[in-house]
């Protein structure tokens, strides 16, 4: 499944780009993104955007401890 890989992805990597992610399994970034959402909803992924550049998206693994934000823009 696709979630999956993605998540799998993100866990060998530590942090990657949504870019980066959409060049390895065929997608665009904002499909990686959609579909990143579930995880980012699970509480099991965080998702990180520069202020400099909100377009610049990557993910990396939530930590147990770490308290939630979701914002909707």
């Amino acid at each position: 499944m696709i979630l999956q890989k993605l998540k799998a992805s993100v866990t060998q990597a530590g942090v990657i780009s949504a870019e980066a992610l959409a060049k390895e399994y065929g997608l665009t970034p904002d499909g990686v993104d959609a579909m990143m959402e579930t995880w980012i909803k699970r509480g099991t992924i965080v998702r990180q955007c520069p202020c400099q550049d909100p377009a610049d998206i990557h993910y990396r693994l939530a930590h147990h401890n770490e308290i939630h934000c979701l914002s909707m823009v």
